[in-house]
């Protein structure tokens, strides 16, 4: 039900390119279409412990800054569960276990995600003001809510190649649909009715169902909007903000994504380990 009402009610930071693909399957769900066992099992964990070569360790050394931490941020980001995934409540806690674990030496945020609801940024903000040790976020795709997910909690980000890594695409959007012309064809006449001093309730949704798109954009898409791209420029001190599109929804490649200031580096899982030794000496060994 958490789902449901999340992909009903929720506004999203979300890749368009990613986002029509994924409508359709919202859409299937809430309408009771979706067969989710056809995505197949939900992996076992979201996250495990590698030693200085990036390889998992099937024991745990508990061995003081021993270890380090991998946890994945992949596919589109809700903030519950669902059935074949893990939502932004449970890849915190995650973050949290590691970031309380005196053998765990920093945290790799290993992301490839096109987005996802905007509510989910709420755990991974409450995660960035009680962390403690570093966190590297290595990158395929950190788009939209994934490039506000990874400068939120992240000391160094870094993308994976230069070949499929994609960052921006910082913006919010919503999508709804109007079922009154398909109830009228079928005979239905719906009637909402408001008391006399309830005149404001549900007015920005009731505008947009007639094509007046203002007051959802002024109440709900723009403040978010803003909070998304001040949350970036305050994270990333050195993004050339001349550059056209890259506080609008404008994705770049790596290269670009470097030059441009939405990145710190380009690297391996490796790279990604040395950045925490050395940020682990540098700024949290005090």
């Amino acid at each position: 039900m958490k789902v449901l009402f999340e992909l009903q009610n929720g506004l999203w930071a979300f890749d368009l390119h990613s986002a029509k693909y994924y409508s359709t399957l919202a859409t299937k769900f809430l309408s009771g279409q979706f067969d989710a066992k056809s995505f197949g099992e939900k992996q076992e964990a979201i996250s495990y412990l590698a030693n200085e070569h990036g390889e998992e360790l099937r024991d745990h050394n508990t061995k003081q800054n021993s270890t380090y931490a991998v946890v994945e941020l992949i596919g589109p980001v809700t903030l519950y569960d669902t059935c074949t995934s893990y939502g932004a409540e449970t890849i915190a806690k995650r973050l949290h276990k590691y970031n309380n674990d005196d053998s765990v030496k920093g945290i790799i945020l290993k992301t490839n995600t096109p987005g996802g609801a905007v509510a989910a940024i709420n755990p991974f903000i409450d995660f960035a003001a009680k962390k403690k040790k570093p966190v590297i976020a290595l990158c395929d795709q950190a788009l939209s809510l994934g490039q506000w997910a990874t400068d939120v909690i992240a000391d160094h980000k870094m993308a994976s190649n230069q070949i499929s890594a994609r960052f921006g695409s910082i913006g919010v959007v919503a999508t709804f649909q109007s079922y009154k012309k398909a109830l009228e064809m079928q005979g239905i006449e719906e009637h909402e009715i408001y008391a006399d001093i309830s005149d404001h309730k549900n007015k920005p949704f009731l505008e947009a169902i007639e094509g007046d798109y203002k007051l959802f954009k002024d109440e709900y898409l723009n403040p978010l909007a803003i909070q998304f791209q001040n949350a970036v420029k305050e994270k990333r001190p050195n993004l050339d903000l001349s550059v056209e599109g890259i506080l609008n929804g404008r994705t770049f490649n790596a290269g670009d994504a470097l030059q441009y200031g939405l990145i710190d580096s380009i690297g391996t899982m490796e790279d990604a380990i040395d950045m925490i030794n050395v940020l682990h000496e540098t700024k949290y060994n005090n």
